[in-house]
């Protein structure tokens, strides 16, 4: 009996062992998982590495560029070019409002092929693009609404979502863009590229 509980004993000790050895193997994997998934998120999109071109340096020219690379898939409302003249010309800064322009094109082709299986802001922030709803408040004001109702193309479109590229700035540097998601193209329409709301 005793021999028999040893042999247990020393098997036991073993597959202790063996299971420590996998979970630290594990935790490595599960560390470099999170380090390719920072990465990943880090990458520029495809937008980005599209545009070989310099940098916009105004808003104007980073919606321009936008209107025509996004054409058939992203609409941008006319009325925002009046919209972006309260905005500093640097705000956002333009660069950055290209790249959220460019990543609502790959929303648009993500969602021309179905549902994404995930709620849009969390869609766009897996994508560096920091977006939300408006709060309850902003919905039922005034001027929250005239952000948010628009005329894109002849339609009135109701955005629902607005990207954040400036935060914690100056009002005429803090832009948003306005946005809605459709199911048939263009699957996303720009109703608003101006000043935060608030």
């Amino acid at each position: 009996m005793r021999a028999l509980a040893d042999a247990y004993a020393e098997e036991n000790d073993a597959l202790r062992a063996r299971v420590d050895a996998q979970d630290k193997e594990i935790a490595t994997l599960q560390a470099n998982i999170e380090a390719l998934n920072i990465a990943l998120r880090s990458a520029p999109s495809a937008g980005e590495a599209e545009t070989d071109e310099a940098p916009p340096q105004t808003i104007g020219e980073a919606v321009a560029f936008a209107r025509t690379k996004l054409a058939g898939r992203v609409v941008i409302a006319s009325e925002t070019d009046a919209d972006i003249e309260d905005l500093n010309p640097s705000a956002g800064p333009p660069d950055k409002i290209l790249r959220y322009l460019l990543t609502l094109g790959d929303l648009a082709d993500a969602l021309s092929k179905g549902a994404l299986g995930q709620s849009v802001p969390i869609w766009l922030r897996e994508r560096n693009v920091e977006c939300s709803g408006d709060s309850e408040t902003a919905k039922t004001s005034d001027k929250g609404k005239r952000f948010r109702n628009r005329v894109v193309e002849g339609e009135n479109v109701e955005c629902e979502f607005h990207a954040k590229p400036a935060e914690g700035v100056s009002p005429d540097l803090c832009a948003r863009i306005y946005f809605a998601t459709g199911t048939e193209a263009p699957f996303v329409k720009v109703g608003y590229i101006g000043r935060h709301s608030a």
